[in-house]
């Protein structure tokens, strides 16, 4: 479910009285999800006594609003005060937040270990070696934290590079001890014990190489200690940079939409169409633009998204295009924010007939093109998101895994949603999870892009946001990881910035909850001059009955005249 947390500020609790332009020390700390839009809302009060349980006792000052992501998109941000019905204050009254990652859990360690004169351990053999490290939980027990290979017959072993967290392996805490035991290992009986010792990250992050004589328990109260052999370790301490750190470092995440104007969607005019838009009712794609939308438009400050159509009939040239701007603007196929996607996707009717055949490989291609144009590095980072929204059944195949496929190696991902009840087994193809696409030529894809989720799986738009862009975090760090690039500089997350450069944050509510009239800010037109889409049918065309389940099937039948 959506995350909503309203947190109340209160004057008297955390600065002096009679401040007008307070300080607040409080920090408060939220789980962060991507894949929800999570609102926010902050009020300030005036404390008149000492009770804070009923807040009708204190005097109003103002309140704001905006979401999680808008603060994490620019780490600090400013906001108007309003009041409760959302009209401005008299006094020009302002609040500012800070927002940042708490929790340092990003860095790991690369430790790469190797043994030095360990003693025979087997009578008719020599050593099998292995090791094994602890970590020491609050309540002082050793708890393992990483096992390695097994090295046989050797008294130097040379164990393979293990890579592992600073969290699983010391708690985060670099002066916390760590156990390290040595073993032969047996293959008929429990394993015997070599040696042990302790280090801590610190001392393996100054020395680099660090070398560890191996000892027993017993050997404490020896004076001469028996030699054991001796462990080195090589260790690289690096910090792995999360999603949020790209992002509030000022990584634009662009949204691209393609929408699927084929004939198997259903006679638009038909009540059980898939593009049917009834009075005070929206169809599965207008609810998943709005779903998909809000979420991502706090991470794209300019609110412009390139919008697409493929499948349709233009009706001014009288041909199929597969990927052709809603907009009907070649040179600019961009709207404004998710109500201006809404507005050009009711808009477009009056200019498409629904025909075919279902090519997805256009699209692709046009996303790939785009995300090929930016110049991904420490000081520029945008990455694409390309949302297609189609009904069913794609007849390039061939052409749309080879476009995904080289795609792999740019900033983009791709998610697919499937709209209406149709078999979406083909689909399911391009969702690399299990296996690995490969194109036609035998490349294999360098990582999966690729999500599909069919839409009537999911009873609410929470449920769906999260299963559709829940990989998406992890598909933007493997790209990061192949660009070698780290965050940008924060632009505006130092300890002091001044006023006039703190970005001014506006809320935006949900483009689901506008009225209808506001998804039409693309066209002049009224809502009651809003044509009613058409189809045509063709021998090339996808027949368009009345349940939108054609699935990409050329008809062969006597051909109905187009209707005007």
């Amino acid at each position: 479910s959506v995350c909503v947390v309203c947190c109340v500020l209160c004057v008297m609790c955390f600065v002096n009285s009679n401040n007008l332009n307070p300080d607040f020390k409080k920090r408060f700390v939220f789980d962060y999800h991507f894949e929800r839009r999570q609102q926010m809302m902050f009020q300030v009060h005036d404390v008149d006594s000492g009770s804070l349980h009923k807040l009708s006792d204190h005097d109003f000052l103002g309140m704001a609003q905006t979401n999680l992501a808008d603060l994490i998109s620019r780490q600090k941000a400013m906001m108007a005060l309003t009041k409760k019905d959302g009209r401005k204050m008299k006094r020009n009254s302002r609040i500012i937040i800070r927002c940042k990652e708490v929790g340092d859990t990003s860095f790991r360690a690369k430790i790469y270990a190797e043994g030095l004169k360990l003693p025979k351990m087997d009578l008719f053999g020599r050593c099998d070696p292995y090791l094994e490290f602890y970590k020491k939980s609050s309540d002082g027990t050793w708890l393992p934290s990483h096992k390695t290979e097994v090295i046989k017959y050797t008294y130097n072993p040379r164990w393979k590079q293990f890579d592992i967290s600073l969290a699983q392996l010391c708690n985060n805490d670099r002066k916390q001890a760590i156990l390290v035991k040595a073993f032969d290992w047996d293959k008929n009986s429990t394993p015997d014990f070599i040696g042990e010792f302790r280090t801590t990250i610190d001392e393996l992050e100054q020395k680099r190489t660090a070398k560890f004589a191996l000892r027993k328990a017993k050997d404490a109260r020896k004076r001469h200690k028996k030699n054991r052999g001796m462990i080195t370790l090589h260790a690289e301490i690096y910090k792995e940079y999360s999603f949020m750190d790209y992002v509030m470092g000022g990584c634009q995440i662009n949204l691209m939409i393609a929408i699927d104007f084929t004939g198997s969607n259903g006679n638009p005019k038909n009540h059980r169409s898939l593009h049917y838009i009834g009075h005070g009712k929206s169809n599965e794609y207008q609810r998943a633009i709005a779903t998909i939308g809000n979420i991502l438009t706090p991470y794209d400050t300019d609110n412009q998204y390139p919008v697409y159509g493929f499948g349709a009939r233009i009706r001014a040239t009288n041909r199929v295009e597969h990927c052709f701007p809603l907009n009907f603007n070649d040179s600019n196929p961009e709207v404004k924010g998710v109500a201006g996607v809404l507005g050009v996707y009711r808009n477009a009717f009056r200019h498409v007939l629904l025909s075919g055949p279902t090519y997805l490989s256009e699209v692709v291609a046009t996303a790939a093109a785009n995300a090929s144009s930016s110049d991904w590095s420490d000081s520029s980072q945008d990455y694409t998101i390309l949302l297609i929204l189609t009904d069913g059944i794609y007849d390039d195949a061939t052409s749309t895994i080879d476009q995904i496929v080289g795609a792999s190696t740019l900033p983009l991902s791709i998610i697919i949603i499937g709209v209406g009840g149709a078999n979406f087994r083909a689909m399911e193809r391009l969702d690399g999870d299990d296996v690995r696409l490969t194109s036609s030529q035998g490349r294999r894809a360098y990582r999966d892009i690729v999500q599909f989720v069919p839409f009537r799986e999911f009873k609410s738009p929470e449920l769906l946001a999260k299963e559709v862009l829940e990989e998406v975090p992890q598909q933007f760090l493997e790209y990061a990881k192949l660009k070698k690039a780290n965050p940008m500089d924060a632009k505006y997350g130092g300890s002091y910035v001044a006023e006039e450069q703190i970005p001014f944050l506006e809320y935006q509510p949900s483009a689901h909850v506008l009225s209808r009239a506001a998804t039409m800010n693309q066209s002049t037109m009224s809502i009651n001059a809003m044509p009613t889409a058409t189809y045509q049918q063709t021998r090339q065309a996808y027949p368009a009955n009345a349940g939108g389940r054609g699935g990409g099937h050329p008809i062969h039948q006597p051909q109905p005249q187009p209707q005007p």
